[in-house]
């Protein structure tokens, strides 16, 4: 059985929508580690070993970090998905 573009156009934007919720869902988490240590994700993520990033748990200093890669991947994903529908 062959797929339809309908098909294929439908799974894709459905896959988008996924990507976007996930991406909601990891920023939220991420604004409560900042609001947390009163520091952004962008500080922690490029002065690692400064006094302000110090204050961090090692368990929350793991979990930071595996959310903001957990973003920038889904973030990357969408855009594949994204781009894949504007040459379609």
């Amino acid at each position: 059985m062959a797929i339809t573009y309908d098909e294929v156009w439908i799974t894709t934007g459905r896959e988008i929508k996924v990507c976007e919720d996930a991406i909601r869902a990891y920023r939220k988490e991420l604004r409560s580690f900042e609001e947390r240590y009163r520091i952004s994700t962008e500080e922690f993520i490029n002065n690692s070993g400064t006094d302000k990033e110090a204050k961090v748990t090692e368990k929350d200093r793991k979990k930071w970090y595996e959310l903001y890669l957990g973003l920038k991947r889904t973030e990357e994903r969408l855009k594949g998905l994204q781009a894949f529908l504007e040459r379609s």
